[in-house]
C-alpha cells in the first residue's frame, strides 16, 4: 500500500488471505490497492499473532508491510479464528480483534507442524480450526512468570523473550480536569482511609458508568423514547447496543451514585453489645474500573490493603471488571460528561494518546513503589483473579505497590530459524533463505514512535491508514531492518545456456554422435573385408550402438534438463557403456577359449547364438538395475540457485539465477554403476593380458589394454564429478552435468579413434598381400605335391552333437564307409576321415595342428611376404548353423571358396592327386 502515497513503486507478494493475485507483474500499472504478486523467490509465509489492543496490531502490520513490501515474504495476521481478520490488506479494512486464549496454543502449533502454518488447517471447518504463529510482537509478561509460557522455553518451542523497543507501564489513571480539583486524589496517600468520611467522598467523586440499556431501562424518565433526553437520543436497538457505555450521537454515558452510601441499618456495638441506630458504610466505595478477570490486574490487592474504598462494579465475572470495549468507552463517556473517572490502564495506547491536551487526559496515580518481593508476591499461583471470593483474590500485603515499568518483549518461535529462514536447515539453499528471522529479530519501536504514530491515527480515518502514512513518511528507518540483498529475484537459466562450456559440451556430443554414425556406416560397407570379418562385425555393431547410445546420453547432459531427460541420459549411458564393452569381453574371451583349444590339438565348437545370449544375459542385468533406479530414486530436475551481485531491471532486487540440473535424492545407484564400470574394465585387463600371446592375426591385446586405460580415466574422471562439492559458483549441478557430457563425449571419440582406424584401414593392405600370398603358394604347391600328400591327412575330433546333418557327403563309397567327410556349410565334423589339402588356404588352416606341416606352411609364406605379415586367419562366427571353429573365410580367395564345398571322399590316392593337380 506504500505505492499509494505516490512514494513507493513495489507490488507486495501475497499471502493466505489474498484472492486479488496479479501473478508476477510488478509494474506501476498493474499495481493496486490489493494487488498482490506471488514472490519469485519461494518464501514460506510468516504468521504474526494479532492481539486484542492496537499497540501489538500497529506492529504487527509495520512487520507485515516490511516483509511482505520490501523483503518479498509472504505474511498473515493470526487471529485465532477462521471468521476473524486482521489483515493490513484486508479488501474490506477488517478490524477484528484476536483472541488471546489462543496465543500460547498457536506457537505450539507451529512447532509441531515445523512451521509450515499452511498445513493447520487443511480442510478443517470453524469449529476445528487451529491457530498457528511464529511471532508475537508483544507481551507484557515474562514467559517464565506463566506456567505455560515456561513449558515453552523449557522444551525449545520459543527463543527466549526479548526487548522490542517499547517501555511499557500499567496502573492507576486519573481524569486530568479531575486531579484540578482535588490534587490529593493523584497519589495514594489522598486516597486511603476507610472513615465513613473518605468512603462518601471518593464515592461521590467516582461515580459509577452506566450501560445503555440499563439508563434506559431504570433510570430515564421516557425510557429513552423521548428526544429530549441529553444523554440518550434512542433506546439500543440490539444485543450489541445493550451494553455500550458510549456511541458518539446517540449516548453520551451516564454515571450514576454508588449504592450502599445512604441506607441506615442497625449496627451492634461490640464493646457494649448493644444496637445502636447509625450508618454501616462497609459498602460505601467509588468506582475504579479494572480489567477483565484473563487480564493481570492487582487492583483487588492494592484497594484492600493500601485501605483504599474503591470497588470495581462491572458485569465481568471474578474481578467484577469492564471489557476492553468497554474500558474506552467509560474514558469517552467521562470526557464526553467531564465526569469524574479512575481506572486502570496501561502505556502506550491510543486512548491515551486520544486525549493527549485535553481536560480528560491521562494523569497516572502514585502507588508504593514496586519492589522485588512485590513483584514476586504477585506471581503467586495461589492468586485466583477470577474468584468470587475475595480472599481469594487479593494475596499477601507484600502484593500491595504500584506496576512497574517494563520492557516490553517479543516472541519468535524457534521454527523460524530453524526451518524457515536456513540459518540451520541444510535442505534450504542459501539463496532461497527467508529474511524473516532477521526482520523480526532486529525490528524494534520506541515508544515515542508508537505515540507518533498513534498521532497519525488521529488525523486518518483509521488506524490502517495511519499506520500506512506513518511508514511512508518514514520509509528510511523501516528500511533499517532489511537484510541486505533483499528482496530477491529468481532469473530462470541465467547466464549458463551462453557459456563456452555448453556449446563445448553440445558440439563434443554432437560430434560424437556424427563419428559413431559415420564409423557404422563404414562398419558396414566394408563387412565382407578380412579386418571386418576378423573382428566379428556383429560385435563390431554392438560396440558402435553403446558409443552412439552414450553419446546421445551425452546430449541430454549438455541442453537444459527435464525430468524426462534427466532419467533418458542415465539409461542411455549405462546400457551404452555395457554395450560397449560386454560384447568386446566376450569376443576376447572366446579367442582365449579357441587358442588354448589350438594349443591341445583340439577341436572347438563354439555357437554364436550362445556368445549372444551371453552379451544379453550381461546386459539384462544392466536393465534390471536401471529399471531399480528408476524405482527407487529416480534421476529428476534439480533447481540451484546461486545469488548473483547484480540488481534487477527495478534496481532494488538482488538477482537469483536459477540453474538446473539431473539428481537423485542419494547417489548410491551413480556409484554403482561407476564400480560396475570399474568391475568391466578390471575384467577386460585381464583378458587383455591372457591375450598376448594368440596369433597377430587376432591379437587384440595391444589395442585393448589402450581402450581400457582410456575408459579407466575417463571412468574415474566421472567418478570425481560425483565426489567434489556441489553448490558452489564454480562447481555448480548445471556446470557438472556440461562436464559429464564432455566426459562421455570426449571417451567415445577415444574409443572410435583408438579401436576402429585399424579395421578399416587394414582392409585395403590385406587385400594386395593376398594377391601376392596366393601366387607364391600355388609355385610352391606345383613343386611339393608329395610334400602335402604326405602331410594332407588330419583327424578332427568326432563332434556327435551337430544335429546329424549329411546333405553334401557322400556316403555310399564303400572305399569310406567307416569314415564320415566335414560338411562345413551343414555345420557338421563328422566321423574321423582324411581331410584331403589342396591349397595354400587349407595348409594355413592346418597348420597349427601339425608340426611338420607348420614348417611347410611357413616356408610358403616366406617364398611371398615378411615374416612380420605371415598370418593365420581369424575364427568367424556366422548366423547359419554352427561352424568349425577354425573354417577359413577369406571370401576374396579363389581357393578359400573351393575349400568351403563340401568335399566328397575320395577312393584312391591318385583320384586324389589329379584332382590336386587341376585345382
Amino acid at each position: 500500500m506504500l505505492h499509494e502515497q505516490g512514494r513507493w513503486n513495489r507490488t507486495r507478494v501475497c499471502n493466505s488471505d489474498d484472492q486479488d493475485v496479479i501473478g508476477t507483474d510488478t509494474s506501476a500499472s498493474a499495481s493496486g490497492t490489493n494487488k498482490c504478486i506471488q514472490p519469485s523467490v519461494p518464501t514460506p509465509e510468516i504468521r504474526i499473532w494479532g492481539g486484542t489492543w492496537e499497540a501489538i496490531n500497529m506492529q504487527a502490520w509495520l512487520l507485515q508491510i516490511i516483509l511482505s513490501e520490501l523483503v518479498g515474504v509472504p505474511t498473515s495476521i493470526e487471529t485465532g479464528s477462521q471468521d476473524r481478520n486482521f489483515n493490513f490488506y484486508s479488501s474490506t479494512n477488517r478490524f477484528e480483534y484476536g483472541d488471546d486464549t489462543q496465543v500460547i496454543p498457536s506457537v505450539q502449533v507451529a512447532y509441531k507442524l515445523e512451521g509450515d502454518c499452511s498445513r493447520a488447517n487443511d480442510n478443517a471447518t470453524s469449529e476445528a480450526y487451529q491457530a498457528c504463529a511464529h511471532v508475537v510482537p508483544e507481551i507484557w509478561n515474562d514467559l517464565v512468570s506463566i506456567k505455560e509460557g515456561k513449558a515453552l522455553l523449557d522444551n525449545g518451542l520459543v527463543e527466549p523473550p526479548q526487548a522490542n523497543g517499547i517501555k511499557g507501564k500499567e496502573g492507576w489513571f486519573i481524569t486530568k480536569h479531575t486531579v484540578q480539583d482535588d490534587p490529593t486524589l493523584v497519589s495514594y496517600f489522598g486516597l486511603q482511609g476507610l472513615d465513613h468520611d473518605n468512603r462518601r467522598r471518593l464515592a461521590q467523586i467516582f461515580k459509577r458508568p452506566t450501560t445503555w440499556q440499563f439508563y434506559c431501562t431504570h433510570i430515564s424518565n421516557n425510557h429513552c423514547t423521548n428526544t429530549s433526553d441529553t444523554v440518550a437520543v434512542r433506546a439500543p436497538q440490539d444485543e450489541t447496543e445493550y451494553d455500550r457505555m458510549f456511541v458518539p450521537g446517540l449516548y453520551t454515558g451516564y454515571f450514576r451514585p454508588n449504592e450502599g452510601c445512604d441506607n441506615d441499618i442497625p449496627i451492634i456495638n461490640n464493646a457494649t453489645n448493644n444496637n445502636t441506630t447509625g450508618m454501616d458504610l462497609s459498602n460505601c466505595t467509588g468506582h475504579i474500573a479494572d480489567y477483565p478477570c484473563l487480564w493481570t490486574s492487582s487492583i483487588a490487592a492494592q484497594t484492600h490493603w493500601l485501605q483504599i474504598p474503591l470497588q470495581s462494579k462491572g458485569d465481568e465475572p471474578g474481578s467484577r471488571g469492564y471489557t476492553y470495549t468497554q474500558l474506552q468507552e467509560i474514558w469517552r463517556a467521562a470526557n464526553a460528561t467531564r465526569s469524574n473517572l479512575i481506572m486502570h490502564w496501561w502505556s502506550p495506547h491510543a486512548l491515551m494518546q486520544e486525549f493527549v491536551g485535553t481536560d480528560a487526559e491521562f494523569q497516572n496515580v502514585l502507588l508504593p513503589t514496586p519492589t522485588q518481593e512485590c513483584i514476586e508476591a504477585r506471581h503467586n499461583d495461589n492468586i485466583q483473579r477470577c474468584s468470587n471470593n475475595l480472599t481469594d483474590r487479593i494475596g499477601s500485603p507484600a502484593a500491595a505497590c504500584d506496576e512497574q515499568a517494563r520492557s516490553l518483549l517479543k516472541v519468535i518461535s524457534t521454527t523460524v530459524y530453524n526451518h524457515l529462514s536456513n540459518k540451520n536447515h541444510p535442505d534450504l539453499p542459501p539463496a532461497l533463505a527467508s529474511p524473516a528471522h532477521d526482520v523480526l529479530d532486529r525490528f524494534t519501536l520506541s515508544t515515542e514512535k508508537v505515540h507518533q504514530i498513534f498521532q497519525y491515527w488521529r488525523q486518518e480515518a483509521s488506524l490502517r491508514q495511519g499506520v500506512c502514512r506513518w511508514a511512508a513518511d518514514n520509509l528510511d528507518y523501516l528500511e533499517r531492518f532489511v537484510t541486505p540483498t533483499y528482496p530477491r529475484v529468481l532469473v530462470e537459466g541465467g547466464n549458463n545456456n551462453n557459456t563456452g562450456l555448453y556449446y563445448a559440451a553440445l558440439t563434443l556430443a554432437i560430434v560424437a554422435v556424427v563419428l559413431s554414425l559415420v564409423t557404422a556406416w563404414q562398419v558396414h560397407v566394408r563387412r565382407h573385408e578380412r579386418a571386418i570379418l576378423y573382428s566379428q562385425r556383429e560385435f563390431l555393431y554392438l560396440l558402435l550402438s553403446g558409443l552412439l547410445l552414450v553419446s546421445i546420453g551425452a546430449i541430454l547432459d549438455a541442453v537444459p534438463p527435464t525430468n524426462g531427460t534427466c532419467l533418458a541420459s542415465v539409461w542411455l549411458v549405462n546400457l551404452g557403456m555395457a554395450l560397449q564393452l560386454v560384447p568386446h569381453i566376450i569376443k576376447i574371451a572366446a579367442i582365449n577359449t579357441l587358442t588354448k583349444a589350438a594349443r591341445r590339438l583340439r577341436r572347438v565348437v563354439l555357437k554364436q547364438e550362445a556368445l549372444f545370449k551371453a552379451v544379453a544375459a550381461m546386459c539384462g542385468l544392466v536393465v534390471v538395475f536401471l529399471i531399480l533406479w528408476t524405482v527407487l530414486i529416480p534421476p529428476q530436475k534439480v533447481a540451484q540457485y546461486e545469488l548473483t551481485s547484480d540488481l534487477a531491471d527495478d534496481g532494488f532486487s538482488t538477482i537469483v539465477n536459477v540453474v538446473y540440473f539431473c539428481e537423485s535424492s542419494k547417489d548410491v545407484f551413480q556409484y554403482i554403476a561407476i564400480c560396475g564400470t570399474l568391475l568391466l574394465l578390471l575384467w577386460a585387463s585381464v583378458l587383455a593380458v591372457q591375450n598376448r600371446n594368440v596369433r597377430q592375426d587376432f591379437n587384440e591385446s595391444q589395442v585393448l589394454s589402450i581402450l581400457v586405460y582410456s575408459h579407466l580415466i575417463f571412468t574415474i574422471l566421472r567418478l570425481v564429478t560425483f565426489l567434489v562439492p556441489r553448490g558452489t559458483d564454480a562447481l555448480s549441478g548445471d556446470t557438472l552435468d556440461k562436464v559429464r557430457s564432455i566426459i562421455f563425449s570426449t571417451d567415445t571419440i577415444a574409443t572410435i579413434i583408438i579401436y576402429f582406424p585399424s579395421k578399416l584401414f587394414a582392409s585395403s593392405i590385406f587385400a594386395s598381400q593376398e594377391n601376392v600370398n596366393s601366387r607364391a603358394s600355388s609355385e610352391f604347391l606345383r613343386s611339393s605335391t608329395g610334400f602335402q600328400r604326405r602331410q594332407s591327412t588330419f583327424f578332427a575330433r568326432t563332434d556327435h552333437g551337430a544335429e546329424g546333418r549329411h546333405e553334401s557327403c557322400n556316403t555310399n563309397d564303400p572305399t569310406s564307409s567307416a569314415q564320415r567327410c566335414e560338411c562345413p556349410n551343414c555345420g557338421y565334423v563328422g566321423e574321423m576321415r582324411p581331410l584331403v589339402i589342396t591349397s595354400q588356404a587349407e595348409v594355413s588352416t592346418v597348420a597349427p595342428f601339425v608340426d611338420s606341416v607348420a614348417s611347410a606352411s611357413a616356408a610358403a609364406r616366406n617364398l611371398a611376404m615378411p615374416s612380420s605379415q605371415q598370418s593365420l586367419p581369424s575364427v568367424s562366427f556366422r548366423n547359419a548353423e554352427p561352424e568349425s571353429a577354425m573354417e577359413s573365410v577369406d571370401e576374396e580367395n579363389a581357393e578359400t571358396n573351393d575349400a568351403k564345398k563340401c568335399e566328397p571322399e575320395i577312393a584312391d590316392e591318385s583320384k586324389c592327386k589329379a584332382e590336386e593337380t587341376q585345382a
